[in-house]
């Protein structure tokens, strides 16, 4: 053939191209290519090959170095073994056909009987809108087997967090603590109930020499010899501690679909929300038991920070305005004692009192009032628990415990057919792998069942975060005398106090009466348990 321009041959196969066997394999596609090539006159000729890429990216290393080729005008014909072998992405592939066109380039695919130099046949873009089906199908089919193994606890990340070695011993990959780094995991949390946010427990963890996590995991097994983790094997990032403060692996949980691609075509994952990550407890021995999770989630909502003086203030993001809803100021300075400290809310501070009113109440008063009601409380719970236990439960009516019952039945039921559905499903799938159902039926009921899955699921989760509500209700009241028990004989209060019983406390306006004394109301809202205070003090 007179041609002096290079003849390209190129051969791709992606790993769901390798469960067809033999006669789709790289070695295979090589030698139809290079017949074909001898048999037909081209001897100039080239081979590039990508393995285990998939047709729908086009970021392939030898199909870029091909097409850098072809835009220099050193390549004059391309051979593949069938055209999906080019790509399955009908608006790309229309594209590189009209390029090749364009350009003089013999395109030619040898099992389906393509080649330009004859003309372009008109179902040719048919074709490669059937060839883009076929990712997409294998996309659902793997999506819907990801779910389920998701759904079951399966660990379907490659990563161990820090804390857990990954055990393999049983078949079925699954976490075990490791006695080495546990009590650093725990040290972390240990912090933050102290009151250190995760830049002060950076900080500390750097300055007493503790591996960071990379570190540690390339000294144990020498994968992945960053700069960082060779030359600053001690130095802990902020965004580090934070993921281990938020880690609900440290409970025992598995927790999976944190992201997603939008489409099969998709090069990115994107992040989905906390609420909508799947979610299975109890799936391995956890670190950190659950009320110490819960308490440092919460910890770190309230922000707990040092004030410009660098102190940390005991009642920091506990303390709202009645009115307005937003949080109290602590002010403090220089030209105030200690006496004179106080809150103030902040809209009033930021908007002006015209928006709302200052709430003003001294810190002094505020420790004093919330001092004697713990007193009280623990008292009073410590000599008479079961008229407590009995004055929170009439707090549930005889309805909400039906309406309980009734939600875990639903639940209950719910997940049985869940469990039916992805069965169903997953016989689908190797039904249709097998060939025993069509393609087209395949994508008819899988759409059907995938339709009831997504009910189901968002049923499921409303269900399920209204029966926790109401359950964590009935348990945490148990909890609550637990904790309140320990300070019966409390002479002082501190952040750890606070944290464990108290969710927020609510200021009211005072009103004033006479001289420098007024009345002012106090809510104490503890964890499980309402305290409202009415406190004649100073003005």
């Amino acid at each position: 053939m007179a041609n002096q321009k290079i003849t390209a041959l190129y051969c791709r196969l992606s790993r769901d191209d390798e469960q067809e066997g033999q006669s789709n394999s790289i070695q295979n596609q090589k030698m139809i290519l290079q017949k074909y090539a001898v048999e037909n006159g081209f001897t100039d000729t080239m081979t590039f090959v990508d393995d285990g890429f998939s047709g729908t990216n086009f970021e392939r290393p030898d199909f870029k170095r091909m097409m850098v080729m072809v835009e220099a005008k050193e390549i004059g014909c391309i051979i593949v073994k069938d055209h999906s072998r080019l790509g399955r992405n009908y608006l790309v592939i229309g594209t590189l056909m009209d390029g090749f066109l364009k350009d003089g380039i013999r395109y030619i695919a040898v099992n389906d009987g393509i080649d330009t130099s004859k003309g372009i046949d008109d179902l040719l873009p048919m074709r490669d809108l059937f060839n883009e089906w076929y990712p997409r199908d294998t996309s659902k089919k793997i999506r819907a087997v990801f779910k389920n193994k998701a759904l079951n606890g399966e660990h379907l990340s490659g990563a161990t967090s820090y804390g857990y070695i990954m055990d393999k011993s049983s078949g079925k990959p699954t976490y075990a603590v490791n006695p080495e780094t546990a009590p650093i995991v725990r040290y972390i949390f240990q912090m933050c109930i102290d009151g250190l946010g995760p830049t002060q427990i950076a900080k500390r963890l750097t300055a007493e020499k503790v591996l960071t996590p990379g570190a540690y995991e390339y000294r144990r097994t020498g994968s992945r010899p960053t700069e960082k983790r060779i030359s600053q094997p001690y130095t802990w990032d902020t965004s580090t501690v934070a993921h281990i403060l938020d880690n609900m692996a440290y409970i025992g949980c598995v927790v999976n679909g944190k992201s997603f691609r939008p489409s099969f075509k998709s090069k990115f994952a994107v992040k989905k929300p906390k609420e909508e990550h799947i979610i299975v407890p109890n799936m391995h021995e956890p670190i950190i038991d659950g009320e110490t999770f819960q308490l440092v989630q919460k910890r770190r909502e309230q922000r707990r920070r040092p004030t410009k003086m660098g102190e940390m203030d005991m009642f920091s993001g506990l303390v709202y305005c009645a009115d307005c809803g937003e949080r109290m100021y602590h002010v403090r300075g220089t030209t105030l004692k200690p006496e004179q400290y106080n809150y103030i809310c902040r809209t009033s501070r930021l908007k002006g009192t015209k928006e709302c009113s200052a709430h003003f109440i001294r810190c002094v008063n505020l420790y004093e009032i919330v001092l004697e009601d713990i007193q009280r409380l623990a008292k009073y719970v410590q000599k008479y628990e079961p008229d407590f236990v009995n004055e929170y439960l009439e707090q549930s009516s005889q309805q909400e415990r039906k309406a309980q019952a009734k939600r875990k039945t639903d639940l209950e039921k719910i997940s049985r057919r869940l469990a039916e559905v992805d069965n169903l499903y997953q016989n689908l799938y190797e039904y249709n792998v097998s060939g025993k159902i069509s393609d087209e039926r395949f994508r008819a009921m899988s759409a059907k069942y995938e339709e009831e899955q997504k009910e189901l699921d968002a049923k499921k989760i409303r269900l399920q975060s209204e029966y926790e509500d109401s359950k964590s209700k009935m348990d945490g009241i148990q909890t609550f005398i637990r904790k309140i028990k320990k300070y019966t004989e409390i002479k002082e209060l501190d952040a750890n106090i606070l944290g464990e019983l108290i969710d927020k406390i609510v200021v009211h306006e005072r009103d004033v009466r006479h001289g420098k004394n007024c009345n002012q109301k106090i809510e104490i809202f503890y964890n499980f348990y309402y305290a409202e205070q009415h406190s004649d003090i100073s003005a």
